[in-house]
């Protein structure tokens, strides 16, 4: 699908909602599953998660799990949170099915799901590429850069399932979406956050692949996505209305940076309305 244009706020609107729109009318007219959108923003525009930008290469599932174990006791003695999550030796017995199925359950488990998102909204290399049920929580995250660009930043729009059932196959990469269900770090529920990861199965083993891949490989009925470029010239129009709605820095964060963050913006705005 070829990138959308928008060059202001009414027209990030009106695209917003007609993409809204389609997904309703799949949902009415669809005897088949339709997911519900997700939107995820980036100052960039490629599609990647912080695992493919920390190895810059497909990495084996076990090799993972054995990188998140391995700092999990100083995580936890820090932190004071703990995470019952399988020993190496079980997740290894658990994961060696490589089933595709069996996989996307294994990460749905609530134990290891919210350690999983705790990392990822803490900054350790994840392979968890994380979306927002909303599309302005989206935006604010695409202008979040310092200083001034003359390029632009993408708004994602991802729909799982479109109303067909879903195929997919153990020697092409796949993409699960994770849900809101879960007990984790608070920025979670402040960002409305949901989760995707995309796996294949090489030669019996099971590494994390890339979301780019299956976008190229464009299934109908799945896998949506829709990519929507904006003007990073426009950023202190788009954050000043997303502070009129609270959607800023702290809202988002709650913490005594992001407060300092929202403050000195708000006082920035200021600045250049006079």
């Amino acid at each position: 699908m070829e990138p959308i244009r928008v060059e202001n706020w009414k027209d990030f609107q009106n695209k917003i909602q007609a993409i809204s729109d389609e997904v309703d009318n799949k949902k009415k007219n669809k005897a088949f599953l339709v997911s519900d959108l997700l939107f995820r923003g980036q100052p960039n525009l490629e599609l990647t998660t912080t695992l493919d930008r920390y190895v810059n290469k497909p990495i084996k599932l076990d090799e993972y799990y054995w990188m998140i174990l391995i700092v999990k006791a100083q995580i936890e003695t820090f932190t004071g949170h703990t995470w019952e999550i399988p020993s190496y030796e079980e997740f290894i017995d658990q994961s060696s099915k490589t089933d595709m199925h069996f996989l996307n359950d294994l990460f749905s488990k609530p134990a290891l799901y919210s350690y999983l998102a705790y990392l990822r909204h803490h900054g350790f290399p994840s392979p968890l590429l994380d979306w927002t049920k909303s599309p302005y929580v989206a935006l604010f995250f695409a202008f979040d850069f310092e200083g001034d660009r003359d390029d632009e930043v993408a708004i994602y729009a991802y729909l799982e399932n479109a109303g067909s059932v879903k195929i997919t196959s153990s020697s092409a990469p796949w993409i699960k979406t994770l849900g809101p269900n879960i007990k984790t770090h608070k920025r979670h529920f402040l960002q409305q956050s949901r989760y995707s990861f995309c796996m294949q199965i090489r030669d019996s083993i099971a590494y994390f692949a890339s979301h780019e891949e299956v976008f190229s490989n464009g299934r109908d009925g799945q896998d949506v996505r829709w990519k929507i470029l904006i003007p990073a010239s426009q950023k202190f129009t788009f954050l000043k209305e997303l502070d009129l709605m609270n959607i800023n820095s702290y809202s988002l964060f709650s913490t005594e940076e992001s407060l300092m963050k929202t403050l000195s913006l708000r006082y920035k705005l200021s600045r250049l309305a006079r």
